[in-house]
């Protein structure tokens, strides 16, 4: 996803009353001042993440990049800011969208008290502490021991199984707290098949903020230098 920033300015008249001289500097100044803004809108962005979503490291921030406008494209020159292909999660947020799950039990929603647990250093869950790594240890060892994988009366205790919902409709990864067959259980995740997610970060509010704010003072700023240092 890539959100344009355009901004209309008269720099085709500008250019025809600053004479040949400077009247060359302007696709430079515009094509800049375009960069410029690209890279002050994705800072913009980047703020406003840390403030809406709880970001448990830089992976999410790092997906908003900017593509800078060429002086060649003139006098359509335009700057990109969007969001990288492997951070698709973050569209959803942006337009509203669904998620389906990628498996055959659906998408799984991490539990609150078994989530810090399970995550790392970089905040993403362990390998070995996810719903596919549980479920496959735990029928291995069932099998090893001659049980049925999550038939009732065979479960081990201390191992996580699979129940359904009280409504039926969601698979949930359970694990009792001790040894015991009557003790606390644990919710480890929760399986929706899919999750429907609100449109809730303006991420073009954001760059468009900059634009009106920035846009005539950079270029100003960016022609001026570039007439002075042409040679």
């Amino acid at each position: 996803m890539l959100d344009f920033i355009e901004c209309e300015i008269n720099a085709i008249d500008i250019a025809s009353k600053l004479g040949v001289f400077a009247e060359k500097q302007i696709p430079f100044a515009t094509a800049q001042t375009l960069t410029v803004l690209a890279a002050r809108g994705k800072k913009k962005v980047e703020k406003g993440m840390d403030k809406e979503f709880n970001l448990r490291n830089t992976f999410s921030k790092r997906g908003i990049q900017t593509n800078r406008a060429e002086k060649k494209a003139w006098p359509n020159c335009f700057s990109e800011v969007g969001v990288h292909e492997k951070r698709d999660y973050l569209i959803d947020h942006i337009l509203g969208g669904i998620r389906k799950g990628n498996s055959v039990h659906g998408r799984a929603v991490i539990g609150a008290d078994f989530a810090d647990s399970a995550r790392g250093v970089s905040g993403k869950v362990k390998k070995g502490k996810r719903p596919s790594a549980l479920v496959a240890r735990s029928k291995k060892r069932r099998k090893r021991r001659g049980r049925k994988a999550f038939v009732a009366k065979h479960r081990v205790p201390s191992l996580p199984f699979i129940i359904k919902s009280k409504r039926g409709a969601n698979d949930l990864v359970v694990q009792r707290m001790g040894a015991g067959r009557r003790d606390e259980l644990q919710l480890l995740y929760a399986f929706n098949q899919q999750v429907k997610i609100k449109e809730s970060f303006d991420f073009d509010g954001y760059v468009q903020r900059v634009v009106k704010e920035d846009a005539a003072e950079v270029f100003y700023e960016l022609l001026t230098r570039a007439i002075m240092t042409a040679k």
